[in-house]
């Protein structure tokens, strides 16, 4: 099982990419929700920000299938 208390690799307010069908999506990191998932995977909830000045759309996502956008 994870350590509990290994800090994530990514920080509040970072912004990732993830992969969202053929292109990689950018979100922002709102929340670290801790080791939380599956045998401990750490997950980030973020923020997706939409067209039109939307409400941006959040949801969880494992750190492992995140990196830090450029």
């Amino acid at each position: 099982m994870a350590d509990s208390n290994q800090k994530s690799k990514i920080e509040v307010g970072e912004w990732v990419l993830l992969a969202f069908g053929g292109d990689p999506l950018e979100a922002q990191v709102v929340e670290d929700r801790g080791n939380l998932g599956y045998k401990g995977r750490r997950l980030l909830r973020v923020a997706v920000p939409m067209e039109d000045d939307d409400e941006p759309v959040e949801f969880e996502i494992p750190e492992a299938d995140v990196i830090r956008a450029a």
